[in-house]
């Protein structure tokens, strides 16, 4: 906890990297075919 608001902390985006992008896309196929999705 930082005890203070985070700039950013409300943007509708994240940084990462492109393994994250990678890992990220097959937990949302995994999750869809078990009839669930990320938000």
């Amino acid at each position: 906890f930082t005890g203070k608001p985070v700039d950013g902390y409300l943007v509708n985006r994240i940084v990462g990297t492109r393994a994250l992008c990678a890992a990220l896309g097959r937990a949302q196929e995994r999750a869809e075919s078990d009839g669930f999705g990320l938000l």
